[in-house]
């Protein structure tokens, strides 16, 4: 299978799966460019007819209503969930870099496609591929300049915001390293203020990593060992959160809340148990002002400053 074809049915999965409604063919002719590039009726329909066989055969469940020549398609993103798959430290790093990778090449052009289906009156649902493609992460920007750093071995400075603070601080590191755990990236290294080994989160990095020094100003000790260095994440961040949800959005959460009750006007209130508190803040993020953290304060104080991380960095 071509790149480019891939590509297109990635391009199918997001629209269908991000739609509240079915989606004719007309509308997905319009909003994804592959297709309006099909020369006439003819030889469109091929393409999707080969599309849809292709998307059946790979388990992903499409589903069609309607009559002959006016029918509508949607992907249930709840049949199609995967059994839990755990991943090695390795192999969570290179699908990290894989999805850096897929995020700045391929993204715009399945945003594009999804604008143009809600331009043309199909309502989204702008949370249910929140777990596909987050799009607040945050410490992108600090993963290469940390990563060139370590091997070259120059030390850096970089700005670092601790749990449930929105005040970041002045770090200056050895780098040794990055560790990719659970989905999040840590540089791990020799923390110079404090004179012993330290692991940093990427995502709680404000603003621009600067390397001063020269190259191969330290060596890592022989016996470090660089993963177990990073704890694992969420201890000790337990607990139950209550959120204001846009009626209608927020599926993702509302799935998981212990309760759901109408609160102000087009918001219910819904509360929700956590193991992680910035996972949770970084679920909030990805809603936008669709969700918003009400308790407890930590999680109101992660979501306020990943958003002044965010302001600071445009």
């Amino acid at each position: 299978m071509t790149a480019a074809r891939t590509e297109r049915l990635l391009e199918v999965v997001l629209c269908l799966s991000q739609t509240r409604t079915y989606v004719t063919k007309v509308q997905l002719r319009e909003a994804i460019e592959d297709y309006s590039r099909s020369p006439n009726d003819v030889a469109f329909e091929r393409q999707f007819e080969r599309d849809k066989a292709d998307l059946r055969d790979l388990g992903v469940p499409l589903e069609t209503i309607g009559e002959p020549g006016e029918e509508g398609y949607r992907i249930d993103l709840r049949s199609a969930a995967l059994p839990p798959v755990s991943f090695t430290p390795e192999e969570a790093a290179v699908l990290g870099l894989a999805r850096r990778v897929w995020h700045a090449e391929g993204a715009p052009a399945a945003d594009r496609a999804l604008r143009k289906l809600e331009a043309s009156g199909v309502e989204l649902d702008s949370g249910a591929l929140a777990a596909v493609e987050p799009r607040l992460i945050g410490g992108e920007q600090a993963y290469g300049p940390l990563a060139e750093a370590a091997a070259r071995r120059r030390a850096v400075r970089f700005e670092h915001r601790r749990a449930g603070t929105t005040t970041p601080l002045a770090r200056h590191l050895q780098p040794w390293g990055l560790v990719a755990r659970r989905g999040r990236w840590y540089v791990v290294g020799h923390d110079l203020d404090r004179g012993e080994p330290r692991a940093f989160r990427l995502d709680r990095i404000v603003g621009p990593v600067v390397a001063s020094g020269p190259d191969g100003a330290y060596q890592v000790p022989p016996e470090a060992d660089v993963a177990s260095l990073v704890a694992e994440p969420g201890s000790g961040q337990s607990g139950e959160a209550t959120l204001l949800v846009r009626s209608g959005r927020g599926h993702e959460l509302r799935d998981r809340a212990t309760s759901v009750e109408p609160d102000t006007a087009g918001y219910d209130r819904v509360r929700i148990a956590y193991t992680d508190l910035d996972r949770l803040a970084q679920r909030v993020l990805e809603h936008g002002d669709d969700v918003v953290a009400v308790e407890p304060a930590a999680l109101k104080g992660a979501v306020v400053a990943a958003l002044q991380a965010l302001v600071g960095d445009l």
